[in-house]
């Protein structure tokens, strides 16, 4: 982070701690300074109005982290930090001087910093210590249990031969001809499991999967059906065999297809131990969704808080207006 970034985000830190009436750090100013907080050990550094003390020094080391405060292992580098420190003291006052700390800006990332610090205390870290009620992580397996869990699905190929259902003198020979390669690719897949892709590739009219020698990708029983028809899908799920020709041509309006199952997969449902990993983080989402609008809500309605929509439309005309 560079010197002027850092010194930026002391600003906000500083303008935050005197908005709240408080120090925000112990070398945020010293004994002499408005709102700064009480010497916590012998100063190593001293400037008008301030003071930077040794466990401020720590502290500041600790938030940098242990790869930066290897740097600061030799006495050179602690100079340079408790230097850098004291030039942000003297940076900070001036603008405090100049009224910097009151522009709506820096106000703005105030309340931002305030904000985060108190929704981390108040809620975010209570609510990631909070554990699971006995059952929540149980119901939420049982309400998503059939998303978890896999149907039964199979990869078909085909080699499909077109005839149009209003040309009956072209389907009589296409279906002549499908149960010729019907015959062949029983034949061919017995001595060689690639022999189907190859007669696919030869022979399908379909320019989409002949190039995959007619491979289609897998599908549950359903999918497959809206493909190749209910019977047809019914056969293919019905059978065992990891290989497999299906015993009839598939008929339909647009043509016949000659169909192989190349794979199966049987079904699998998840067990809750199995799905724990997954499920537990989705559920511990979900509570802190519900839980944040419940803790919002709460402040709200102790405020009181009321939005007044007549002078609300005044005002989104203002800002048409403007934005034109």
């Amino acid at each position: 982070m560079s010197d002027a970034r850092k010194w930026g985000v002391g600003l906000v830190l500083v303008a935050l701690g005197a908005a709240g009436g408080y120090a925000v750090g112990a070398w945020h100013g010293g004994a002499d300074a408005p709102g700064a907080a009480p010497a916590r050990g012998p100063a190593v550094a001293t400037f008008e109005g301030g003071r930077i003390d040794a466990e401020a020094v720590r502290e500041r080391i600790r938030e940098e982290g242990p790869l930066v405060a290897e740097t600061y292992a030799t006495p050179a580098g602690l100079h340079e930090l408790v230097e850098r420190m004291a030039r942000e003291q003297v940076l900070l006052a001036e603008a405090r001087k100049k009224g910097y700390d009151h522009r709506p800006a820096v106000t703005r990332q105030c309340d931002g910093a305030l904000l985060e610090a108190f929704l981390e205390g108040e809620f975010e870290a209570p609510e990631r210590a909070r554990a699971l009620a006995p059952g929540e992580l149980e119901s939420a397996f049982t309400a998503q249990k059939d998303a978890l869990s896999h149907p039964a699905q199979v990869r078909a190929a085909q080699i499909f031969l077109a005839a149009p259902a209003k040309d009956a003198a072209l389907r009589q020979r296409q279906r002549r001809a499908a149960e010729a390669l019907l015959a062949e690719a029983r034949t061919a897949l017995a001595r060689d499991p690639e022999a189907f892709a190859a007669l696919a590739r030869r022979r399908s009219e379909d320019p989409r999967t002949r190039p995959l020698g007619g491979e289609l990708p897998l599908m549950t029983q359903a999918q497959l059906a809206a493909v190749l028809g209910a019977p047809a899908a019914e056969r293919a799920f019905a059978g065992t065999a990891p290989r497999t020709v299906l015993d009839q041509v598939v008929e339909a309006e647009d043509g016949f297809r000659v169909v192989a199952v190349l794979e199966r997969r049987a079904a699998s449902e998840t067990s809750l131990d199995e799905a724990r990993e997954l499920l537990e983080p989705r559920v511990r989402r979900e509570r802190r969704k519900q839980a944040y609008d419940a803790f919002v809500a709460g402040l709200e309605q102790r405020a009181q808080v009321r939005i007044d929509d007549a002078a609300l439309s005044q005002l989104s005309g203002a800002a048409s207006a403007g934005a034109r």
